[in-house]
């Protein structure tokens, strides 16, 4: 290390464009799914650096600089309005931003629903994080000490929307979502307004936002292009990510394991808080590609751009 920094000193300019080019490659190169090796960059000097032992700030900001030119944050989280706000009255990006409840975050957690989660203990480690953001309708009440209780934005699905329409929607989870954001990031989805209805009614203090563009076939692109791969129909928990990437410095994944066993050869449920087994249902489910999914997030996580947990917190 300190060999690293003396000849940093003697040698700024040189070494700044050696790194920056490796950094480039290496990343573009394991986005492909070709990086076999481990390689640790040069640590960076970022006034955001990070404290934590795994994270790569020279790694994290060369993915949210690519995200950022496909993505602008607020246009994907603007507060939901019946009948729509035309996308034409935000012009500029500084008038869409301040409109948008979500801003920038130090560290965020990406809490899944996967039953990798059951039994982990991560709890505390994810209410640590400044954002937390939850994926789906999953449920917190009792299950706290694996999935933790704070919750600043939840990302829902067109599952979610659909039983709310039918069923209704549980009072509880309602109730956990209070003082957060409930995010529908799919553009429009005419059970919105259900939701919103429903929000309203029960005089709690949530935002419900929406995006202006379609987004599914945006974060489809951008992978497809990004990684030459094939996917089709981009999962909740890949789409939040991708977003997420754009106004967090720092993210955790949780309860991303798309497999029927864990590292232990435990035997894993779908759902944390469900009886089916994980690994019937992926082996039926053609909607997602699920190992294409994980490949790119688990690329990421050797990089250092992202920590994808799959273990017990301690």
């Amino acid at each position: 290390m300190e060999f690293a920094v003396r000849k940093r000193l003697l040698r700024p300019v040189s070494l700044f464009s050696v790194s920056f080019l490796t950094m480039v490659f290496v990343v573009l190169y394991s986005l492909q799914g070709n990086y076999k090796k481990r390689m640790i960059f040069p640590v960076s000097q970022h006034k955001r650096a990070s404290r934590s032992v795994w994270h790569n700030v020279t790694a994290a900001d060369f993915i949210r600089n690519m995200t950022r030119k496909r993505f602008l944050t607020c246009r994907h989280f603007l507060p939901y309005s019946y009948p729509a706000t035309k996308s034409s009255e935000f012009r500029t990006e500084k008038q869409c931003t301040r409109r948008s409840p979500v801003g920038h975050y130090r560290t965020c957690a990406i809490v899944g629903n996967g039953g990798i989660l059951l039994s982990s203990g991560c709890g505390m480690k994810i209410d640590s994080n400044e954002f937390v953001i939850r994926v789906a309708h999953s449920p917190i009440e009792s299950f706290e000490k694996d999935v933790g209780q704070k919750v600043n934005l939840t990302v829902v699905n067109d599952v979610f929307l659909g039983k709310l329409q039918k069923k209704g929607i549980d009072p509880n989870w309602l109730r956990s979502r209070n003082n957060s954001i409930i995010s529908y990031v799919l553009n429009h989805n005419n059970n919105l307004k259900t939701l919103n209805d429903v929000v309203r009614k029960s005089h709690l203090n949530i935002t419900i936002t929406n995006s202006k563009y379609p987004t599914r076939a945006l974060v489809r692109k951008f992978w497809n292009d990004t990684r030459k791969t094939f996917l089709e129909v981009p999962t909740a928990g890949l789409i939040t990510y991708t977003l997420a990437s754009t106004f967090c410095d720092v993210i955790t994944l949780y309860g991303f394991y798309p497999f029927g066993q864990d590292w232990n050869n435990r035997t894993l449920l779908y759902h944390y808080y469900q009886s089916g087994l994980a690994k019937i249902f992926f082996d039926k489910n053609k909607l997602h590609d699920y190992p294409s999914e994980h490949k790119i997030l688990k690329s990421l996580h050797n990089l250092k751009a992202l920590k994808m947990v799959t273990d017990v917190c301690t």
